[in-house]
């Protein structure tokens, strides 16, 4: 699921990239999307860890 996680991520550096902000250099964008891709894979890849943890307790539950 990490590997999901790292694929959405680079999905959105790559549409974010194809955007140019008008008086912000283009070093600047690519830093901004680059930690927004890292942030979005962190938040993707714990949302995924949360619920196979709540799936396996729910199974423990039930045996």
């Amino acid at each position: 699921m990490a590997v999901y996680a790292i694929l959405v991520s680079l999905g959105f550096f790559w549409l974010a990239d194809g955007h140019v902000v008008v008086g912000v250099s283009t070093h600047e964008v690519l830093a901004r999307c680059i930690v927004a891709s890292f942030l979005v894979a962190i938040i993707i890849s714990l949302f995924v860890e949360i619920v196979s943890v709540w799936k396996q307790e729910g199974e423990d539950a039930d045996d």
